[in-house]
């Protein structure tokens, strides 16, 4: 009935007329202008995404880091004095310390 190379060849023409459709094309140079040529381009939204993601991290980062100076400074407008001796160790003359670390 059909051979192989029959069914092939009939393939391959109907693809390129397909590809070669006024419409095909247009879609084709519109999506490289998209992709490479444009201001906003594919690969430049690739970096951005990227770095976005990146920043957003570091975002966290400060977020909790912010949290963390803002109970340093609470704790440091309560008693002064007790933050001193546990944030630097500072003691009176006539006082030992002892630094008792868990784990």
């Amino acid at each position: 009935m059909f051979s192989k190379e029959k069914i092939r060849s009939v393939w391959k023409a109907q693809l390129i007329k397909f590809c070669l459709n006024k419409y095909m094309l247009t879609f084709l140079i519109f999506l490289a202008y998209l992709t490479f040529f444009d201001k906003y381009n594919l690969i430049n939204q690739l970096k951005l995404s990227r770095s976005l993601a990146v920043l957003e991290l570091e975002k966290e980062d400060y977020q909790e880091q912010l949290e963390k100076a803002l109970l340093d400074q609470e704790l440091l407008e309560k008693d002064i004095e007790r933050f001193a001796r546990e944030q630097y160790y500072i003691h009176k003359e006539n006082e030992d310390i002892y630094i008792i670390e868990r784990e």
